[in-house]
């Protein structure tokens, strides 16, 4: 059971740390450095919820209190969704750069056209 909690606090640690990144990422306007970083999220989640649904499986085997489990679920749960809302600015952000890259070539396209006539 130690080693299963460790594990999700590594990955949890993980979380935090490329949590703590999607400002600047986010601020520089990269787009494939930002799909890498939701990426990267997406995958450390999986594993956090991979890991809580093994410590929750041994909490469960060892006997614990059905109401100390969900509590301490819900901890881990509030730290996946501060994660969600940090995904749904990543993907509004991304949809952002999209539209400005599309403006701008209709803008070019435009302009090239003009000078055509």
């Amino acid at each position: 059971m130690d080693a299963a909690n460790r594990d999700l606090a590594t990955r949890l640690t993980q979380l935090k740390i490329t949590r703590d990144k999607t400002g600047a990422i986010l601020a520089a306007q990269n787009s494939n450095h930002i799909k890498r970083h939701k990426d990267a999220i997406h995958a450390i989640v999986s594993s956090v919820e991979k890991s809580k649904r093994k410590v929750e499986e041994l909490n469960i085997t060892a006997g614990e209190e059905m109401a100390a489990i969900s509590t301490w679920c819900e901890g881990v749960e509030a730290d996946i969704a501060a994660v969600d809302q940090d995904m749904d600015n990543i993907s509004k952000c991304l949809s952002e750069i999209e539209q400005e890259l599309v403006d701008k070539t209709r803008k070019e396209q435009l302009a090239f056209e003009k000078e055509l006539l």
